[in-house]
């Protein structure tokens, strides 16, 4: 029998419906269980207690009424990762800078919804300083170990989130990711994780700036979850609500592994992985075929030959993706349209069946030259609050000894808006070449890390050169300006049979599935079978852009008939 605190959010919420249980039972055993193993696991790092209690009371005081709810949360005990606002408490996102900053005014969007839904806050997860690496620590809440193995780290940016879920300490959890922060961590803790397809989860409340690569999304024990997470999460904020909603496609017909065309990306020159993870897929595919999904393809990913060439057929959709209105002048254009509809109030004239593109578009670079566009527009969205100071002398400190890796990251930093939109274009160049992909095929299944969960280095520079002192001083040498996880030096990740990656290219597998908005849902796969180690092995399933519950319903088809799920660590 499995124990509350590692049921499911989805459980948990039927349980206190049926009355078995209260919202104040279930807050009070996981403040419990946080004071008695995160003193060891160092996850939930902001609590409030006190306030957690408080709602748990007065939703209970709801139930009690007549037995109604005030939403599918009701009374299920949550934590979300500290960049998250919460209303109350301060955000300083592991930055020492910011240790005097305000407590948040409001909640943020997201936080506000979960609440809407019924949750109730336990507190805020650790993560790297500036969400930017690949593990977690920060000098602000020290360090957040793996409860498989506490000499390992849980991954990162989102390192608490899953090891909080991993230990039993939360319910569920809200994340980010732009290079891997949600699905690194779940795979490191052998736990659920999705990263939404871009834009379908709002940041902020009004308008505001597009954000690039980075999303919001859930984490949890199991893949039900992820579905009720994002059916909650996925919404318009802002001055397009007045005409545009979000519901994300759901095939009915995709519900069991026969019903998937499944893709096997198992590995890349550009990032080899390690036996542990190789074996892992190879296992999956044995299963699948076991378990009679006949339509798995090995060896195929979106950047070889075939999806080089430019095709000349248009893209299929179904004639519910998108209605015109206003005679074909108010429409969504793209990809977009699968989850998106417009409304103009008092246009009652439809027509439905338009096709958004009527152009030819082809990819010719093969996944070197798709990761080379991911780092270079990824590091323009991580240093847009860089004065023009600053960039200057980030400029300056290029020598004849300047690495290559390092000249290439100071020249995206500081790269002209022209050079950024050479790279977007293409960036849209790759996306099409993704959607002919997935016109073939349903899923892939691919790596989302090199190896499994490594042993935790903070060695070299990165968030411990962040000291108050020196900030203060404004003396901004490159350790400063450059943004850290690029200013690790000689980092490696080891793997299994003395396999080793440098530091940067771990975000190779999370960047190529990302820098084009594509949903990608991560499962726990496993042990590591030829380290011996013992520790989670996780895989991502990557989907057509806004598929998201397409990517979900193959994780919860391979949770439900292949007994792909979590499995607890001894000792909690």
């Amino acid at each position: 029998m499995v124990p509350l605190y590692f049921e499911s959010a989805t459980s948990l919420a039927l349980k206190i419906r049926r009355g078995e249980i209260t919202s104040e039972e279930l807050t009070l055993l996981f403040i419990q269980r946080i004071e008695q193993f995160d003193a060891s696991i160092n996850a939930v790092v902001v609590r409030c207690f006190e306030e957690a209690i408080m709602r748990a009371k007065e939703l209970d005081g709801v139930f009690a009424k007549d037995g109604s709810t005030i939403g599918p949360l009701h009374g299920v005990p949550i934590t979300v990762k500290e960049n998250n606002d919460v209303k109350g408490l301060a955000t300083m996102v592991g930055d020492p800078t910011k240790k005097d900053a305000p407590v948040a005014y409001s909640n943020s969007p997201l936080v506000q919804r979960l609440l809407d839904a019924g949750a109730v806050i336990l507190g805020k997860t650790n993560l790297p300083i500036g969400c930017n690496d690949v593990q977690t620590y920060n000098t602000v809440y020290g360090t957040t170990s793996n409860p498989y193995d506490l000499s390992r780290t849980p991954g990162g940016s989102s390192g608490g989130s899953a090891a909080a879920l991993c230990a039993g300490l939360t319910a569920l959890e809200l994340g980010g990711d732009i290079g891997g922060s949600i699905r690194v961590p779940a795979a490191c803790c052998g736990i659920f994780g999705h990263k939404s397809t871009l834009s379908a989860i709002p940041f902020s409340y009004g308008p505001t700036r597009s954000h690039d690569i980075v999303v919001k999304g859930p984490l949890s024990r199991s893949s039900e979850d992820l579905e009720l997470a994002m059916k909650l999460l996925a919404h318009i904020e802002g001055p397009a609500k007045r005409a545009l909603t979000i519901k994300l496609p759901c095939n009915e017909k995709k519900k069991h592994l026969k019903d998937f065309r499944v893709a096997i990306w198992y590995d890349d020159a550009v990032c080899p992985v390690d036996s542990d993870i190789l074996t892992a897929l190879k296992k999956l595919v044995i299963n699948l075929n076991v378990l009679g999904c006949t339509h798995v393809v090995e060896g195929a990913k979106p950047f070889d030959e075939k999806n080089d060439v430019v095709v000349k057929r248009p893209l299929s959709r179904s004639s519910e993706d998108l209605k015109l209105t206003m005679k074909l002048l108010a429409h969504i254009k793209g990809l977009a349209k699968r989850a998106l509809t417009i409304k103009l109030f008092g246009c009652t004239h439809v027509v439905e069946g338009a096709k958004p593109f009527d152009e030819k578009y082809g990819w010719k670079g093969g996944s070197a030259k798709a990761f080379r566009i991911y780092k270079c527009l990824l590091a323009t969205e991580e240093n847009l609050t860089m004065t023009p100071e600053e960039a200057q002398a980030l400029l300056d400190t290029i020598t004849t000894n300047t690495t290559y890796e390092k000249r290439k990251q100071i020249e995206w930093i500081t790269q002209s808006a022209q050079s950024w939109h050479r790279a977007n274009i293409e960036r849209q160049n790759m996306r099409m070449a993704y959607e002919r992909f997935f016109e073939e095929f349903d899923v892939l299944v691919c790596p989302i890390c090199v190896s499994v969960a490594w042993p935790k280095d903070e060695s070299g520079s990165g968030s411990h050169e962040w000291e108050e002192q020196k900030r203060s001083q404004k003396q901004r040498d490159e350790c400063d300006v450059v943004q850290h996880f690029w200013q690790v030096g000689n980092r490696s990740i080891p793997g299994a049979d003395g396999h080793k990656t440098p530091y940067h290219d771990q975000v190779f597998w999370s960047g190529v599935t990302n820098i084009c908005g594509n949903p990608s849902t991560v499962f726990p796969a496993g042990r590591a079978a030829k380290s011996k180690t013992n520790m989670p092995v996780g895989l991502q399933v990557v989907g057509s852009e806004w598929n998201d519950l397409t990517t979900i319903a193959f994780v919860k088809a391979l949770e439900k008939e292949g007994g792909y799920s979590f499995v607890p660590p001894k000792g909690y």
